[in-house]
Formats: C-alpha cells, sequence, structure tokens
C-alpha cells in the first residue's frame, strides 16, 4: 500500500528500502550542511589542508578543490528541492480537497438537470450536449476563477486543467529527485571514495621511511666529517709546534676541504629535515582529512538511502495523480451522461489518497525540521 512508504516511527524497517522517515529527512540536512561548509576557493582548500603541494597524485589542494565542489554543489540543491516539494505537496493537498468537493457537486449538478427536467427539455443525451446548460454553478466549483457564463463546460475544462497543471508540477519534482538521487549515487559518493582511496594509497609513509634512512646516513657521514675535521687541526697545530710549516699548510688546507664538505653536508641535510617535516605534516594533515571524509562518505550513504525512499514516495504519489489525469483522457463530448459521470468519479477518486499521503509527507518533514531545530539549533 502507499501508505506504508511514509514512516510514522523512527527508522525500524530501513531494510526494506520503502520507509521514508523523519530521521532519513535529518540525514539529509546533515548531508547538506555538511556539504555547504566544506571549502571551494583554493586559498580556502590550502588553509583547510595545510599544504597546496607536495602530497602526490590525486592528493594536492587542487585534487580536493575539484571533489570539494563538486559535493558543495550538489549538496546546495537540496533546499530549493525540499522547498518545492513541500509547495507542491501543500498544492496537492488543498487541491486534493476541492476536487473532492468537486466530485460532490458534479453529481449534484446532475441531480438538478434531471430534477429541473432539463434532460428532456434540451434532449440532453451526451456530454456536448450537457456541457451547454447554464446553471448557477460558480458556487459549487470554489477555486475556480468566475467566467461571464456558467455553463458546465467551462467548470469541467477548467477541472481537468487543474489536474494537468498538478501532474506536471508533480512530475518536475519527480524529474529533480532523481537528478538529485543519480548525482548522490553517481558522483558524489564515488567521488568522495575516490579520495579515500587516494589517501589510502599514498606514498608518504614510504618517502618519508627513505627519507630518514637518507637522513640517518648523512647524519653519519657529518660525524665522520667532524672527526676528521678535528684530526686534521689537531695535526695542523703539532705541525707548527714541530717546526713543519709545509705540512701545516698542507694539512690546514686538507682541514678546510673537509670542513666545506661538512658543511655542504649539513646544508642537505637541514633541507632534507626540513622536506621530512613537510612530509610528515601533510600525512598528519591527511589523517585528519581521512576522518572527517569517512564521516562524510556515511553520511552520504545515509543521505543515498533517504533520497531513495523519497523518491519510492513520490513516485507512488504522482502515479496517483497520474492515474487521474489518464482518466481525464477518456473523457470527451461523445460521452453518455452515465458513462460521463463515471468517468468523473475515476478522475476524482485517486485524489483522496492523494490528500491523505500528502498529509503524511508534509507531517514527517515538519517533525524532522521540529527535532533537528531541537538537536541542532538550524
Amino acid at each position: 500500500m502507499f501508505h506504508s512508504s511514509v514512516g510514522e516511527e523512527s527508522d525500524t524497517t530501513r531494510s526494506g528500502g520503502l520507509i521514508l522517515t523523519k530521521d532519513q529527512i535529518k540525514h539529509l540536512k546533515h548531508y547538506e550542511i555538511k556539504g555547504l561548509a566544506l571549502p571551494t576557493q583554493l586559498d580556502d582548500v590550502i588553509a583547510y589542508l595545510g599544504y597546496e603541494t607536495g602530497a602526490g597524485r590525486g592528493l594536492e589542494a587542487v585534487d580536493f578543490q575539484g571533489s570539494f565542489t563538486l559535493i558543495h554543489d550538489h549538496a546546495s540543491l537540496w533546499n530549493p528541492l525540499r522547498t518545492d516539494l513541500l509547495t507542491v505537496s501543500d498544492k496537492l493537498v488543498v487541491f486534493a480537497g476541492l476536487m473532492q468537493v468537486y466530485g460532490d457537486s458534479m453529481m449534484e449538478v446532475f441531480d438538478d438537470v434531471r430534477a429541473l427536467g432539463l434532460v428532456e427539455k434540451y434532449d440532453i443525451k451526451t456530454l456536448e450536449e450537457l456541457r451547454k446548460v447554464e446553471l448557477q454553478l460558480g458556487h459549487r466549483f470554489p477555486g475556480i476563477e468566475q467566467a461571464d457564463r456558467e455553463d458546465l463546460g467551462y467548470f469541467l475544462n477548467r477541472i481537468l486543467e487543474k489536474v494537468r497543471e498538478r501532474e506536471s508540477e508533480a512530475n518536475a519534482i519527480k524529474n529533480r529527485l532523481d537528478d538529485f538521487g543519480k548525482q548522490l549515487a553517481n558522483r558524489v559518493a564515488p567521488e568522495i571514495k575516490l579520495r579515500l582511496a587516494c589517501i589510502d594509497n599514498n606514498a608518504l609513509n614510504t618517502e618519508i621511511a627513505a627519507l630518514q634512512k637518507k637522513i640517518d646516513e648523512r647524519a653519519t657521514a657529518i660525524e665522520e666529517k667532524n672527526k676528521e675535521y678535528k684530526q686534521l687541526v689537531k695535526e695542523a697545530i703539532g705541525s707548527v709546534a714541530a717546526g713543519g710549516l709545509i705540512l701545516m699548510i698542507y694539512t690546514s688546507v686538507q682541514a678546510e676541504k673537509v670542513r666545506k664538505e661538512r658543511n655542504k653536508l649539513r646544508s642537505e641535510q637541514q633541507a632534507d629535515i626540513a622536506f621530512m617535516e613537510q612530509k610528515n605534516r601533510i600525512l598528519a594533515s591527511l589523517g585528519r582529512v581521512r576522518m572527517d571524509l569517512q564521516d562524510l562518505d556515511l553520511i552520504v550513504i545515509d543521505a543515498d538511502i533517504a533520497t531513495k525512499n523519497l523518491i519510492t514516495v513520490w513516485n507512488k504519489l504522482a502515479t496517483f495523480i497520474a492515474e487521474s489525469s489518464m482518466q481525464v483522457n477518456g473523457i470527451h463530448d461523445g460521452l453518455s451522461m452515465r458513462r460521463f459521470k463515471n468517468q468523473f468519479n475515476l478522475v476524482v477518486t485517486p485524489w483522496a489518497t492523494i490528500e491523505v499521503d500528502a498529509k503524511k509527507l508534509l507531517n514527517v518533514f515538519a517533525e524532522a525540521d521540529r527535532e533537528f531545530r531541537a538537536e541542532y539549533g538550524v
């Protein structure tokens, strides 16, 4: 039954994939807030990451900017869609009430036509002939603009037009929901998983380990140069004491050469240590970003389930509207009065269900909004 597709309790039957609950509406709100909070300007992305380049393929700031922009832009679609969905639902509730009035009124018109003897007077056999009968009908069909004429045909045309209008509005929401759901499942979710895979498969740990080995080896080389330099200086001082001027000069030259080699190693060591510190900062940053993306991944999974269930609810609602609209096609001027009466009833009947279930949908959203504001203040 259609009624079962709108859940009034908490998430008790999610596994069936058919129940739309207030918790699922809240999941969509969570997704919207998280998605809109992502930075999209490159400078802001750099500030969020703590680096611009150096993380490796798929992990540079510009890569995250592309992902964040995709998610942000998609999340921004939810509030306008939600607003329009609720607006159309309100219209459906109002029109459903009117349609039931129109159904009762049309039956009264039939009774009046017969009671007043108009069937015999005008030899009414078909809808075409019935359309021409003029009665005071305005008060019986509220919500329809008054015209100069009061014939049944005018009111009938306006009623059928309004059915078509509601169908068009419902289908527009259906298409937007479908697009939203497809983008969420086929673009947003894979994009998050891609970025998580890049983080998990990054080469930073390997690079840092290799860099650490290089730094350790160079530290040993620097220590050896320090010892060599000290020894040469000691020998040079000893040569002076012994009067060996030539040996002192030679030793001093060798010592200076060793000192320059040591200084070169030290400069390289400083550069690699700074580089490793940068790599470590990036690695730490990626750990934080991974946690954020894992949270977002879970939120997207919940939002995807909620979207699919909302689509299911709306599709079933649209099915009832389409049924009413399809019955409109069966109304033509060649119908006998009896057949027209039956056909018009078929147009009206689905709207009793539409009214009940559109109200349920509105109530689920209202309850979700109240709870979300109470929990998060937004």
